[in-house]
């Protein structure tokens, strides 16, 4: 895999989790494919408008989600996985800062890539919660 390649699929990655902690919900759908999945505890969100409408909803709560540990892998000429560690802290309080307690998770996100007109977009996102407050 060139290191283009991994620099794209990390960038994907990486750029739709800031968007959907921002709130930016055009942004956050961008990222996906246009038939992509999240899986989530609440269920399963397949596609773009669907994956929107969810960072749409979210209204003011702040989050932030501290990605690490991230490896890219080949799975095919367009298609990759990115697996990455998650730590993710979640406020309600409208002050800002936001008070800072333990993270609200800690775990692993498992991203599925494909390459669609010379960009990578996520088509597949799992979490498997290791920790959680």
């Amino acid at each position: 895999m060139s290191t283009e390649d991994v620099l794209g699929c990390i960038e994907a990655v990486v750029a739709f989790t800031c968007s959907f902690d921002e709130g930016d919900a055009e942004a956050a759908a961008s990222w996906f494919a246009e038939d992509g999945q999240w899986e989530r505890r609440e269920g399963t969100v397949t596609g773009r408008q669907a994956l929107a409408a969810l960072v749409r909803a979210r209204g003011t709560v702040m989050a932030r989600h501290v990605l690490s540990n991230q490896r890219v892998a080949r799975l095919g000429a367009d298609r990759a996985v990115v697996d990455s560690y998650v730590t993710a802290y979640r406020s309600h309080e409208a002050a800002r800062p936001a008070p800072l307690d333990q993270p609200f998770l800690v775990g692993r996100y498992r991203d599925e890539l494909v390459r669609t007109a010379g960009r990578w977009c996520i088509c597949k996102r799992a979490l498997t919660i290791d920790f959680q407050g």
